[in-house]
């Protein structure tokens, strides 16, 4: 049966099928590209749906975690954008991961993922990382061997729904709990911030937001060649060295998406920036107090909290 998560427009997105009870990943084809850059979806079915549910209970529960202590949810909180305000994340056995963790909006439509993993392009590859990273440990599994699968099996909750979904066999194991986490993190879209609305001419800009984009999209800034908006391009995320804020011969790192980036501080990989404002100066750039202005008010257009009102984005435990 295919899994078709989402009608992605102009990406590359991950589809899955299940023969019998097993469980594979293979890739979808481009669309074609709708004006506006606009995302359609497509509803669940029941079978689908099962899926994103589970994942999404699976995705607040610290029992995911070796020692229980930590969610995947804890380093990705909704009201953060999925991100969670630390300069670095913080694993389940108190050490601090290498980077700061990013916003998981939309991230069924970008590859490659991670900071520095530009082979890193796909959701069940992701996953892998804070699942069985040990240097440092995230949640702390040492790999397939170990006995999350044989936890939740304890669970009657889990138990029954894996059965529901995967059948009778070894339901919990865990190519299927990686399954409903891919098939939940893929229901995390939201492309309703004010800037979206402007390019589908639904709405207005102010007079300082505009200026702003201006800016944004000068030759003098060229900020728009790496930090591109248009959902169509989501798929695609590029890896720069740090040039502009580091000596030549850098490592190179994803450049990141904006969507949220008021709310998501804070900045850079190693969240060496606070806010906005030290973001730009750390650039490089030569900015009057006007023009700094400006930028923020254009970058406060991404804001997008309107998934709030979705129920997949919050904590399912908050309601019991």
């Amino acid at each position: 049966m295919a899994i078709n998560r989402l009608a992605v427009v102009g990406v590359l997105a991950a589809a899955f099928i299940f023969v019998g009870h097993g469980f594979i990943v293979v890739e979808k084809s481009p669309s074609v590209a709708q004006p506006g850059g606009q995302v359609l979806e497509s509803p669940l079915n029941s079978q689908e749906k099962a899926l994103a549910d589970l994942g999404h209970w699976l995705f607040f529960d610290n029992r995911i975690s070796k020692n229980q202590t930590k969610s995947c949810a804890s380093c990705h909180a909704p009201e953060r954008s999925f991100t969670d305000g630390y300069r670095s994340s913080v694993g389940s056995t108190g050490e601090s991961v290498a980077h700061n963790a990013p916003s998981l909006i939309n991230v069924v439509f970008r590859t490659p993922l991670g900071w520095q993993s530009p082979g890193v392009k796909t959701l069940p590859q992701q996953l892998r990382n804070p699942i069985f990273n040990q240097h440092p440990p995230e949640l702390g599994w040492l790999d397939e061997s170990d006995t999350l699968p044989e936890r939740l099996a304890g669970v009657a909750f889990y138990k029954e729904r894996f059965a529901a979904i995967f059948g009778p066999d070894k339901p919990t194991q865990w190519k299927n709990i990686l399954a409903a986490l891919v098939a939940y993190e893929s229901q995390l879209v939201s492309f309703q911030s004010r800037y979206d609305k402007y390019l589908q001419k639904k709405t207005s800009l102010n007079k300082d937001a505009v200026q702003g984009k201006n800016l944004f999209y000068s030759k003098r800034l060229a900020c728009g060649q790496c930090h591109v908006w248009a959902p169509q391009k989501l798929s695609f995320v590029a890896f720069q060295p740090l040039s502009l804020l580091m000596p030549p011969g850098t490592d190179s790192f994803r450049v990141p998406d904006l969507r949220n980036v008021a709310i998501t501080a804070p900045y850079g990989h190693a969240g060496d920036w606070p806010d906005l404002s030290s973001l730009l100066l750390a650039k490089g750039y030569t900015l009057t107090a006007v023009e700094q202005k400006n930028l923020v008010a254009f970058l406060n257009s991404f804001t997008d909290t309107s998934y709030f009102k979705n129920p997949y984005f919050n904590n399912p435990y908050s309601s019991e």
